[in-house]
């Protein structure tokens, strides 16, 4: 594990793939944190990333500036999030064996591009393993306490990437049910309250920006990503790119011409959402197929954006936004002839992965608890992704993904052996 780490980081020499699109957000707000840049003018910007992994690279930037330091600091945090997987799996009682998980970080690229990269999502993946891996200590009978560093480990999380932003309210049931169902005295159910930290962490966030900005929000990301990417891929999808832009355009003049900015948040969501739902069908398939995507993707971009530090903007992407896999299928047929094939292994792997995750959730030799736990989670990143699902984003759940495979093959192996007995 740590030789492919280690391999990347130096790749990352050669190649300076330190910085994405979202990279610029990152370093402007940690410039802000450390004092060295005024606040942005723009509250759209001010608030578009909340403030937990720009606080991680201000604190890293007191060490060096470097790119190269960032990434390998999130190399060595990626070498832990394995060691804690395989924490996790002798906990269960597995034969202690490298050559599945070294499989399974070799043949998901997300996992060695990103850490290098100022990108938030290795420092997100770390903080959901912990949650998971102090939940799993509490179910295996450890004290309350373990469910503070739980609950404690997803605020913290929310604050990296806001998608866990609404993640209290199934976490809420769960906590419920755990505690209810562990602790047969009252006195010793307090722990439930503690799933309302996370959306204290939501909301405290959302007044600081309100007292900012005058909008309640958490992050202006939410208008942009349900205008941009879901009513757009929409439009694009029922009507073609042309005329998809056609209808767009004039929306996005009439909301750039307000002036207050909730007013002009608030006008763009409420446009975006009309054309959803004037076309509900076709997002919904946008939606499924983005679930799908989210699971079974290659990581195409990714190794694009690491080796050639230019992804591509208008290919298979874009050719499933306008004609689904029937588009995607035809430009996949256009790409050279080792590239179909490692994407097809690739995609074939994560197939293996998925199915047997599912399996997973009916293995007895895992607590049900924990099975429940993985399923809610991985169940809800999945779902709230939505159209834009890509590998990058099963990047959290890939660990706990992966927890699942060993727990397959024992149960394949064990049919087998039956079999011929």
């Amino acid at each position: 594990m740590a030789v492919l780490y280690g391999s990347f980081w130096l790749l990352a020499s050669v190649t300076e793939p330190f910085y994405l699109w979202d990279s610029a957000d990152y370093v402007a707000q940690a410039e802000v944190l450390r004092g060295d840049a005024p606040p942005s003018d723009d509250p759209a910007a001010a608030t578009r990333r909340p403030p937990g992994y720009p606080l991680f690279l201000a604190v890293l930037f007191a060490v060096s500036q470097s790119p190269w330091w960032i990434a390998f600091v999130q190399s060595v945090l990626g070498v832990l999030n394995w060691l804690l997987l395989f924490d996790l799996l002798a906990r269960f009682g597995l034969p202690k064996r490298w050559g599945w998980l070294v499989a399974g970080l070799a043949l998901a690229p997300f996992q060695l591009v990103y850490p290098q990269m100022l990108m938030a999502d290795l420092l997100f993946q770390s903080l959901v393993l912990g949650a998971v891996w102090a939940f799993v200590r509490y179910v295996l009978g450890g004290p309350s306490g373990w469910l503070v560093g739980y609950n404690v480990l997803l605020a913290v999380a929310v604050l990296v990437k806001p998608v866990l932003m609404y993640f209290w309210v199934p976490n809420l049931v769960l906590l419920a049910w755990v505690v209810f169902r562990r602790e047969q005295r009252w006195a010793r159910r307090w722990p439930v309250v503690l799933a309302f930290i996370l959306p204290a962490v939501v909301l405290g966030v959302s007044l600081v920006n309100e007292a900012r900005t005058g909008y309640f929000h958490y992050t202006s990301l939410k208008g942009t990503n349900l205008f941009t990417h879901n009513a757009y891929r929409t439009m694009t999808r029922a009507y073609g790119q042309a005329e998809a832009e056609a209808l767009m355009t004039p929306i996005e003049a009439e909301a750039a011409a307000i002036e207050d900015f909730g007013q002009r948040e608030t006008f763009k969501e409420q446009a975006a959402t009309r054309l959803i739902f004037d076309h509900l069908g076709t997002y919904l398939a946008l939606h499924t197929q983005g679930m799908v995507n989210f699971l079974l993707d290659p990581g195409r971009y990714d190794l694009y954006a690491f080796f050639d530090g230019e992804p591509p903007s208008s290919g298979l992407t874009y050719a499933f936004t306008v004609d689904g896999y029937a588009g995607l299928w035809r430009a996949l047929r256009a790409q050279p002839v080792g590239e179909v094939g490692l994407l097809l292994l690739l995609m074939a792997w994560n197939g293996f992965v998925l199915v047997a995750s599912l399996f997973f959730l009916f293995d007895p030799r895992m607590p049900l608890p924990v099975r429940v736990a993985v399923f809610v989670l991985a169940g809800y990143l999945v779902a709230v992704t939505g159209p834009v699902g890509s590998a990058r984003y099963r990047m959290t759940i890939y660990p706990l993904m992966l927890l699942a495979v060993p727990f397959f093959i024992t149960r394949v192996q064990a049919r087998r052996e039956g079999a011929a007995a």
